[in-house]
């Protein structure tokens, strides 16, 4: 939609960005494609780019350096690899994926198949798993974190937040003193943070 309305151009991975090319013929030309861990430049921003565990071609986090601050954006994840820690670690900002509560899951309206295949190592990161991972990220720096990627069927805002800040608090980090903790809206624009 981007290119389609704007004509922008839109970097992505080389599988991903080959996909989205033989589907649609026409943003070709708009197309930048990147090797999986190299890094680039837009403007005064440095971006790098990682492997993410999930099932699609070329799946990518990145992490966004300038002017001495860091962003991490890591979603589709079935589970965090050493790599995503590595690029998530010290970071400022981090949008990380928080897609289901487990239970609501299991006992929600999916097929088993599709139950099996977010459950998997190439799935969708837990409610607790994010948790886990937003601790770590807390111990390493991390001001503000932006949970993102809920699934509307087996999630809800409040249960994500509230999973994610109950493992913050047992690493004694408070919610509101220590860090932000923020939940991404589905559909309109989010918070914009200043550092």
């Amino acid at each position: 939609m981007l290119i389609k309305h704007h004509k922008a151009l839109v970097f992505s991975s080389c599988g991903s960005g080959d996909g989205i090319c033989l589907a649609m013929p026409e943003v070709s030309p708009f197309m930048n494609r990147f090797e999986i861990g190299t890094s680039f430049e837009l403007g005064e921003i440095t971006v790098r780019s990682f492997c993410t565990p999930h099932d699609a071609a070329d799946s990518v986090g990145y992490r966004l350096q300038a002017g001495g601050k860091a962003l991490c954006y890591a979603t589709d994840l079935g589970y965090v690899t050493e790599e995503v820690l590595g690029a998530a670690y010290g970071a400022d900002i981090a949008l990380i994926e928080a897609n289901h509560d487990r239970e609501m899951l299991r006992n929600g309206p999916y097929p088993p198949f599709l139950k099996r295949r977010i459950l998997s190592k190439y799935g969708h990161l837990s409610n607790n798993d994010s948790g886990l991972l937003a601790a770590d990220l807390a111990m390493t720096g991390a001001r503000f974190l932006q949970l993102s990627h809920l699934s509307r069927e087996n999630n809800t805002p409040e249960l994500a937040r509230q999973t994610v800040a109950e493992a913050l608090g047992k690493k004694g980090f408070a919610v509101g003193r220590d860090i932000e903790l923020d939940v991404a809206p589905p559909f309109t624009p989010g918070r914009v943070y200043v550092l």
